[in-house]
């Protein structure tokens, strides 16, 4: 469940080849300002704002969000939210 296409940069990540996709800290997102809240099977992901930036459906026991990779000149996390 997308309410609309969520942009945002994450820095200072680990890549670990042989994973099959991404896994996001819930406090390292925490940490650098977003909000983020779980109520029934909804993820909610919010800038410093309130704003929020998306919403994901539980599938099983992970919420899934599709991603993409951008180039590192890109803005960072810090500055999105």
């Amino acid at each position: 469940m997308h309410t609309k296409e969520c942009h945002f940069v994450l820095q200072d990540i680990l890549y670990v080849p042989d994973l099959h996709g991404n896994l996001l800290s819930v406090g390292q997102l925490a940490k650098n300002g977003a909000q983020v809240s779980f109520l029934d099977n909804i993820c909610t992901l919010c800038n410093r704002q309130g704003t929020v930036l998306c919403k994901v459906k539980s599938c099983g026991n992970l919420f899934i969000m599709p991603a993409t990779t951008v180039p590192k000149s890109a803005h960072s996390i810090n500055q999105m939210l």
